[in-house]
């Protein structure tokens, strides 16, 4: 259930009529969600709050709202309990935009995952080479615990895998590739739909070869290795390309996927 604030106080009301109304009202509503005093699941208000706080023509409102709801910023309930509901930037938006270049310009799954191919090995040096790579490799081997726990669980050993992945980068500390890394694992979790459901299929030695190949990548950052841990890294990830893209390699990225 959508927790009610109200957005609109501290906004100044737009003051001039004219075709950038629904723009102004727009970037106002913006800065406020993406500086984070408005935060996910927040509410709005109705449409009658919002044209009295604003003071402008339903027209112009609904214009603004599109505006916010075009770049996945809001949401508009409608009925008697409906309102216009906040959701904060995330991977999502970032993988529907990248999607629909991606679609344009005709580039293959196989492209999207070797960007991933090239991050994650340089993510795994930086974490190995710097001050906190002990501590990195106590956190990586938490999630190899989880994995030896699950093994027998495909889907839950698959999740504690696809997090290793996700760490990796997010330990190395550099916000431009963690956002990099998870707009490209979003686009190519949905158009690799079928992988959880392949994963079943996979042999528990094989599942293990994988969480031995992670207990290599933990041992060579907790030796603060940064060469031997890019080096893995890059074998381990030209391993997974052919298990999980497989026949869907050359397929080109598909916006349905990301609506």
């Amino acid at each position: 259930m959508a927790k009610q604030r109200t957005a609109a106080k501290g906004v100044p009301a737009a003051e001039s009529v004219g075709s950038g109304k629904p723009r102004r009202i727009a970037d106002e509503l913006r800065g406020l969600i993406i500086t984070g005093r408005l935060d996910e699941g927040d509410l709005l208000g109705t449409e009658a709050d919002l044209l009295e706080r604003f003071e402008v023509s339903r027209p112009s409102l609904r214009e603004a709202l599109r505006i916010l709801e075009a770049e996945g910023l809001i949401s508009v309930a409608r009925g008697v309990l409906g309102g216009v509901v906040v959701h904060r930037p995330d991977q999502r938006m970032t993988a529907r935009a990248a999607a629909l270049v991606l679609q344009s310009r005709s580039v293959s799954l196989a492209d999207v995952f070797e960007a991933s191919a090239v991050i994650e090995p340089a993510a795994a040096r930086m974490v190995a080479t710097s001050r906190g790579h002990q501590r990195a490799a106590n956190e990586l081997r938490e999630i190899i615990i989880e994995q030896k726990r699950t093994v027998q669980d495909p889907f839950a050993c698959t999740h504690a895998m696809i997090r290793f992945h996700t760490v990796i980068v997010n330990l190395a500390g550099n916000q431009t590739l963690i956002l990099i890394c998870e707009m490209l694992n979003e686009v190519i979790a949905r158009a690799v739909a079928d992988v959880l459901t392949r994963s079943q299929k996979e042999t528990v030695s094989a599942r293990r070869l994988t969480t031995r190949s992670h207990e290599r990548l933990a041992d060579l950052i907790d030796a603060g290795d940064g060469d031997g841990a890019q080096a893995h890294w890059n074998a381990h990830m030209n391993r997974l390309r052919r298990s999980l893209l497989g026949e869907q390699a050359g397929a080109v990225v598909d916006l349905a996927r990301h609506l």
